[in-house]
């Protein structure tokens, strides 16, 4: 379930998912495998941890992985942030808020 991947000396934690989530404060890149059903991955609160940043991954060509900030905390002003199969989303916490940094099919 989990992998570490390096990054200009710094330590990502990987985690490789095919049902719903809540990520945790130490979780980094989330790869969700939705091709046996949809699901959620949830985010932590966005409050304290200003500047985190979570890269999250569909890696299925069928399903959908949807994005939900915690509690009522907003995506760009949405509840939740869905995409095409097969697309990366990074996002990054805002005082209470998250903000979607990139999303690019990859």
């Amino acid at each position: 379930r989990f992998r570490r991947l390096y990054q200009e000396g710094n330590r990502l934690e990987v985690v490789s998912i095919t049902v719903a989530l809540t990520a945790r404060v130490s979780d980094d890149v989330i790869l969700g495998d939705a091709s046996g059903g949809n699901f959620t991955v949830t985010l932590p609160t966005a409050v304290g941890i200003r500047g985190r940043v979570y890269t999250i991954k569909n890696t299925a060509a069928t399903g959908t992985v949807t994005i939900d900030g915690a509690g009522s905390e907003t995506i760009d002003g949405a509840t939740t942030v869905q995409g095409p199969q097969v697309q990366r989303r990074a996002l990054s916490a805002v005082w209470a808020a998250w903000r979607l940094a990139a999303a690019s099919a990859v």
